[in-house]
């Protein structure tokens, strides 16, 4: 686990670096929360605690913390607060594309932008759209961010970001904190402005809003940091500086190596929720509530945490309509799945239009996908799993076919069109032929099968999960 590391502040507007302050200076910060010392709760310890205050009893690790109130009826929430906010979140190499959707949104909200990034090249991007950059220090930059596990550099990532919250919220900023693979559409920070807006009328003593994860058998996990709001205040202060303190604390290390869960050791969430629940047990309010699934299907934000890696997570939210800002500037392949197809078809289908974008340089429009007559996520359908696909696929556009098709008679039929997007009948599609190995081999799933229900995408190399077709 890594130490105290340096962190520094680049910005064109103005140029200037800023050293944020090392965490361990704000030593009191767990003593003010009522926190002396933690004891280990391992994932699946059952232990009750109750609150001497009002002799309210939970199951640590499993609080039961009420739900930020949604009404989409009420309109007359429109305008921000005069506060000054923030939106904070970490990239590296592999969300560089969805860096410019990011900015638009939130130049859209006319909002401050910052930057957890891992190396210069992602720096220098966020810079050039006007954006500040928080950067490691450069004794981790060397380190490749496309490792897989619990590398250095995801370790730094997952823990500085609460520094640079801490350090954005003590400089007055409320803020939006999200994860890389929380992707927002344009529109996003503007309506979660009015969101926040909406539950402070409501509740006004709300202080903190952050994702909920649903319910979960793993202590400490229903709270998730990938997508959260925090109103600059002393107490969230004082919980990101205890969180901190505390990272490399014994509670949270792992008693026995070869049983060690680094999904659950390494990750923040045990960490931080166990410094809310212990802060709630000494008998303080947080002002918290969890921000439901509905409310980020309103935000338009695809919170992506579940699958595998970043091609997966992007290519999977653009299934699901995220980064159709980016289909606008390509020349693409669009075409209509019935919804009786079987899923067999729907591959062949798949498989010629992405032969036909190799051959005529251009990208396919991601098709609504189907099993048993019921519309499912791409991703619970296909495995997509070799690279290139990805670079193949763009998001759906509303207008889809637009009526007309074009029937493919010869591949020279095809070159002549001149439109930027081209509708090409399914049934066509079906008897393109599909020499190349990078796409003439994807797996097909079973959607209903449980045990993709974490991964919330498939993952079948094997191909025995094709018998039921």
């Amino acid at each position: 686990m890594l130490g105290c590391i340096g962190l520094y502040l680049l910005s064109r507007r103005p140029s200037h670096v800023m050293v944020l302050r090392d965490y361990s200076t704000n030593r009191n910060a767990c003593s003010k929360l009522g926190i002396p010392q933690l004891h280990r709760i391992e994932a699946w310890d059952e232990t009750y605690t109750n609150r001497s205050l009002d002799g309210l009893t939970w199951r640590l690790g499993h609080f039961p913390y009420s739900v930020c109130p949604f009404d989409t009826t009420d309109e007359d929430i429109i305008s921000t607060s005069e506060r000054k906010f923030a939106v904070l979140t970490v990239l590296d190499k592999n969300y560089l594309d969805v860096l410019p959707s990011w900015v638009q949104s939130t130049l859209k909200a006319k909002v401050s932008c910052f930057v957890l990034s891992l190396d210069d090249v992602t720096c220098a991007h966020v810079q050039s759209f006007g954006c500040s950059c928080i950067q490691l220090s450069k004794s981790y930059s060397e380190v490749s961010p496309a490792q897989k596990g619990w590398h250095p550099k995801r370790v730094a990532a997952v823990k500085f970001r609460f520094l640079a919250a801490a350090e954005l919220l003590e400089r007055g900023y409320d803020i939006l904190m999200h994860d890389a693979d929380a992707i927002v559409s344009p529109k996003s920070i503007t309506k979660m402005l009015q969101y926040v807006a909406l539950v402070k009328k409501r509740k006004p003593d709300i202080r903190l809003m952050v994702q909920d994860g649903g319910k979960r058998k793993v202590n400490f996990d229903q709270v998730n940091w990938g997508f959260a709001w925090l109103k600059s205040s002393n107490q969230n202060i004082d919980i990101l500086h205890c969180s901190l303190q505390k990272w490399n604390d014994p509670a949270f290390g792992c008693a026995d190596e070869r049983k060690c869960d680094t999904s659950y050791h390494y990750r923040s969430q045990p960490r931080v929720n166990h410094i809310l629940e212990r802060t709630i047990q000494s008998g303080f309010d947080l002002g918290i509530c969890l921000i439901g699934h509905n409310v980020l299907h309103f935000l338009g934000v695809n919170h992506m945490s579940g699958y595998t890696n970043a091609l997966m997570k992007k290519t999977c939210a653009k299934g699901r309509g995220a980064l159709s800002e980016l289909t606008d500037i390509e020349r693409t392949i669009v075409y209509e799945v019935p919804a009786d197809a079987l899923p067999h078809e729907q591959r062949t289908a798949l498989q010629g239009a992405l032969a036909l974008a190799a051959e005529l340089n251009r990208k396919v429009q991601i098709p609504s996908s189907f099993y048993r007559g019921e519309r499912v996520d791409v991703c619970l359908l296909f495995d997509l799993q070799h690279p290139k696909l990805h670079g193949l696929l763009v998001t759906r556009l509303s207008t889809g076919c637009g009526g007309e098709t074009l029937p493919i008679t010869s591949l020279q039929d095809v070159h002549s069109s001149k439109n930027q997007h081209l509708c090409v009948e399914y049934k066509a599609l079906t008897q393109v032929r599909s020499t190349s190995a990078d796409h003439s081999r994807i797996p097909l799933c079973n959607p209903r099968n449980e045990k993709y229900a974490g991964l919330h995408m498939c993952q079948r190399p094997d191909m025995t999960d094709e018998k039921p077709y």
